[in-house]
C-alpha cells in the first residue's frame, strides 16, 4: 500500500524534523522534486532537492496503520506552534 502527502521543507530545521521522525519507521519514503526522487530518510538526500518547492512525500507499507502513523507524526513534527500576542 502506498499514500502521498506534500510537504514544505523550505527551512533547515523542516528538513531535520522530517528525517529525525522518517528514521523511526519502518515505512519505505521517497521524496519528489521535479525529476528527482531521493529516500526519504536521508538528510543529504533531502537537501539535493529543491527544498524552496513544496515536496511530494510517498509512503508504502505493507500496513496502512504504519502508513498513517507516520503521516501523523510527519504532520505534527511539522507544524510549528502557534504565538501567543502579549
Amino acid at each position: 500500500m502506498e499514500k502521498s502527502i506534500t510537504v514544505n521543507l523550505n527551512e533547515i530545521t523542516a528538513a531535520q524534523k522530517f528525517c529525525a521522525v522518517t528514521e523511526k519507521s519502518e515505512a519505505d519514503v521517497k521524496a519528489h522534486s521535479h525529476n528527482y526522487v531521493v529516500n526519504g530518510k536521508s538528510i543529504m538526500g533531502l537537501f539535493s532537492l529543491d527544498l524552496s518547492q513544496p515536496i511530494q512525500i510517498s509512503i508504502s507499507h505493507q500496513k496502512e496503520q504504519v502508513i498513517d502513523d507516520l503521516i501523523h507524526d510527519i504532520l505534527l513534527a511539522l507544524v510549528k506552534p502557534e504565538t501567543k500576542a502579549e
